[in-house]
C-alpha cells in the first residue's frame, strides 16, 4: 500500500503547474516517506475519492499520512478529506494548503511528531477542530486564516505549540488548551468575532504575550 501511495503522489508531481486548474481525485491514503522530500502540487484540487465521509466520525482515514522527516508539502487544495493531514515525523512544513470545508480535522500532530510547521494555509467551514495536537513539542503555527472554524487550534497534554500571526474570523474559539504539560505560547493573532479567544483547562499553560 506504501508503494502505491507513493508511486501515485508522484504522478500527481509530475503534472506540475498544469494540474492547476484540474481536479484530481485521491482514492487512498498517500504515504510520505522520503526524506527531506518536498511534495508542490503547483495549486491542483485533490479531492478525496476513497472511504469514509465529511463529518465528525472518528478513526476515518487521512488523505496524507507524513511517516519521514524534514518532508515539505505545498501548494494545493484539499476537498472531501476524512481526515486531513496526520504529521507522524519531525521538522514537517504544510505550507500554503486550501481547505474550504474542513472534515474531521484539518491536521494533526500525532505522537511521534516534533516541530512541525502549518504557514500560509486557509482553513475555512469547520464543524469543530481544525488543527488537532495530541503529540509532540515545538509545533508552530503562523500566517494562516481560519474563517467560521468552530476551533481552529486544539492541544493536549504534553503537547507545545506556538500560534502567532493568524487571522481568525467568525470562531466560536482560537485556542483550547487541556491537559498536563500542555503548553501554548499566543501572540500576534488578529480576531474578528471569535467568541473565545483563549481557552485553557485543567492542567494547561498559556502564555499570550500582546503587542
Amino acid at each position: 500500500m506504501r508503494t502505491q501511495a507513493v508511486s501515485f503522489c508522484f504522478g500527481l508531481l509530475s503534472l506540475g503547474l498544469a494540474a492547476a486548474a484540474e481536479v484530481q481525485s485521491v482514492p487512498h491514503t498517500l504515504t510520505l516517506d522520503e526524506p527531506g522530500g518536498v511534495y508542490d502540487f503547483g495549486g491542483a484540487t485533490l479531492k478525496w475519492s476513497g472511504p469514509g465521509d465529511c463529518s465528525q466520525a472518528e478513526g476515518m482515514p487521512p488523505m496524507f499520512s507524513i511517516t519521514a522527516p524534514g518532508i515539505t508539502l505545498r501548494n494545493a487544495t484539499i476537498i472531501g478529506a476524512p481526515d486531513g493531514i496526520h504529521i507522524h515525523s519531525n521538522n514537517v512544513t504544510l505550507e500554503e494548503l486550501r481547505f474550504p470545508d474542513v472534515c474531521e480535522d484539518a491536521v494533526t500532530f500525532k505522537r511521534g511528531s516534533r516541530n512541525a510547521t502549518v504557514q500560509r494555509c486557509l482553513f475555512t467551514n469547520a464543524e469543530d477542530k481544525v488543527i488537532q495536537a495530541t503529540g509532540g513539542r515545538l509545533h508552530r503555527i503562523h500566517d494562516c486564516v481560519f474563517t467560521r472554524c468552530r476551533r481552529p487550534l486544539r492541544c493536549g497534554p504534553g503537547v507545545g505549540v506556538r500560534f502567532y500571526d493568524n487571522t481568525l474570523i467568525d470562531c466560536h474559539s482560537g485556542v483550547r488548551a487541556g491537559g498536563t504539560g500542555c503548553v501554548v505560547l499566543v501572540w500576534g493573532n488578529a480576531f474578528d468575532g471569535v467568541r473565545h479567544p483563549v481557552q485553557k483547562l485543567a492542567g494547561a499553560h498559556i502564555v499570550r504575550f500582546r503587542h
